[in-house]
Order: C-alpha cells, then sequence, then structure tokens
C-alpha cells in the first residue's frame, strides 16, 4: 500500500506489521481476510488512524459494517490503543 500524503512510507511498512498482527492474534483473521486503508492521524496527532477491512464484508455487505473495524496504533509505543466497529 502507498504511503498516504501524511504518513511516511517507513511507518506505513511498521503500521502494516503490528495492524496485521493485532488482527490475526485479536480478531483471528487470516492475512488473506482482510485489507488496509490508512485513514490518516487522529485529531491529536498520537495516533494513526486504520480501516481493517474484513474482505467478506464487501462481497456480503451487512447492516452495521459486519466484522470491519477502524483501529488506532499510538504512533509512540506502536500499539493499538483503541478499535471501533464500523456504523
Amino acid at each position: 500500500m502507498a504511503a498516504t500524503p501524511n504518513i511516511e512510507v517507513q511507518e506505513v511498512d511498521q503500521v502494516n506489521i503490528v495492524v496485521g498482527q493485532y488482527l490475526v492474534s485479536q480478531k483471528n483473521w487470516r492475512p488473506d481476510q482482510f485489507r488496509l486503508e490508512h485513514r490518516g492521524f487522529s485529531a491529536d496527532g498520537h495516533a494513526i488512524i486504520v480501516w481493517a477491512i474484513f474482505l467478506e464484508d464487501q462481497i456480503h455487505p451487512v447492516p452495521g459494517g459486519g466484522k470491519s473495524v477502524e483501529l488506532h496504533l499510538d504512533r509512540n509505543t506502536q500499539r493499538v490503543v483503541r478499535e471501533l466497529g464500523f456504523q
């Protein structure tokens, strides 16, 4: 995935690794079941916002966004600090 205008390429690579590991370990998703969209920074600039799109949600949309989630990754600790379901 290419870097967004505000996120450096190196940071995108690290975000992909951390978020991918989170989804595999916490959500039990396989790497071939999702894609990531980098959405920029939180309002305070401390977190990178990533949409984790569960591919099945795109094929068979369900009310409320299905399994797809928005994740906030703390830029200092490189940890997911917030998970929000799609509305």
